[in-house]
């Protein structure tokens, strides 16, 4: 990662195996892309001894993908980052002592060491989602619902849940994304105390659709956009998979929903996501994206793409700007 980035610490505050340190702000994505952002939740994310990790610093923008081959330790950086409980478990070839170390725009940092029989947490900034359209088909028991659920299963409770105006809102952005519907509401099932999603048609106003004779994509575009509109959006969201079985236009609205949700002027959602799909990162900005890579000693490497080098130029023109194209061919690392 090299020159990337930055960290001139002013001060160590340690309480147990928890260090609360403060820090000089001087971690700074170098790009006009992520200069016209608000500010995230995380600049940067430090693992050490932990699971594949030996040790990586990786910085984070407001939307960041982490591209790699199964067991490259995508999922294992996405729970980091939203945080949680570490075991002893968790650290790589299980001797020592872990380390996962935030820092956020302000240069406020959080450091958590765990491992040798200590367990820790971190408070968490926010779900891990494996979205799966088949478990938002069945009708649900009506529960109050705050936050989608990691599956998604419980939609129907996420709309129930909002204000009138919110459910509107949310709504009237799902339409604009996927124009063959005007309308999304919620409505009793056959069956007593369950509801489930209902879907309008846009030309024919009192055609409703059940939830498993719309896409998938539909599907899971709306649960993207109720992210923004549930009663307690998080900091951060991070998805594992956000393209499964996808049709590559609605492809493009899911990246278009969590680009927006990550870029909000007024309640901004930090997006990191796992993903092994060419055709995801081709709707991707380079600087979007980080590589995972198995070294020989099968310890985990995180790139990001070189983009001022004369290589990665070269690479950019040969590729057609395929992104997908480009990692797919092993330059850029992140492939088996």
């Amino acid at each position: 990662m090299g020159s990337m980035v930055g960290v001139g610490w002013a001060g160590v505050k340690r309480t147990g195996l928890a260090s609360v340190l403060v820090a000089t702000p001087v971690i700074r994505w170098p790009g006009p892309f992520f200069a016209r952002y608000p500010l995230n939740v995380l600049a940067s994310l430090t693992v050490t001894n932990y699971r594949a990790f030996a040790d990586a610093t990786v910085p984070l923008g407001p939307l960041t993908a982490f591209v790699g081959p199964n067991a490259s330790g995508k999922s294992s950086l996405l729970r980091a980052c939203v945080g949680g409980s570490f075991a002893p478990a968790d650290v790589h070839n299980k001797t020592g002592m872990g380390l996962v170390r935030r820092v956020d725009d302000a240069g406020q940092v959080v450091e958590l060491r765990f491992g040798e029989g200590h367990e820790g947490t971190l408070a968490e900034l926010g779900p891990i989602l494996r979205l799966r359209a088949e478990a938002m088909w069945a009708s649900i028991s009506l529960v109050e619902a705050k936050r989608l659920s990691e599956s998604g299963n419980n939609l129907a409770n996420v709309l129930g849940t909002m204000p009138r105006r919110q459910l509107e809102q949310l709504s009237k952005r799902f339409a604009e994304l996927v124009p063959v519907f005007a309308d999304v509401d919620v409505r009793p099932a056959a069956q007593p105390g369950t509801h489930r999603v209902i879907f309008q048609d846009r030309w024919r106003p009192k055609v409703w659709y059940e939830p498993h004779e719309v896409s998938d994509g539909s599907l899971l575009v709306l649960a993207l956009c109720a992210l923004q509109f549930q009663i307690e959006p998080p900091a951060m969201v991070a998805i594992e998979e956000p393209d499964h079985g996808l049709h590559p236009y609605l492809l493009s609205r899911v990246v278009e929903v969590l680009r927006a949700l990550a870029t909000d002027r007024t309640t901004p959602i930090q997006v990191v996501l796992a993903t092994q799909s060419s055709e995801l990162l081709d709707l991707l900005h380079p600087d979007e994206v980080r590589f995972l890579t198995r070294q020989e000693d099968g310890t985990v490497r995180v790139d990001a793409a070189p983009l001022d080098t004369p290589a990665w130029k070269d690479a950019w023109d040969a590729h057609h700007e395929s992104l997908g194209n480009l990692w797919l061919s092993g330059t850029a690392g992140g492939v088996p």
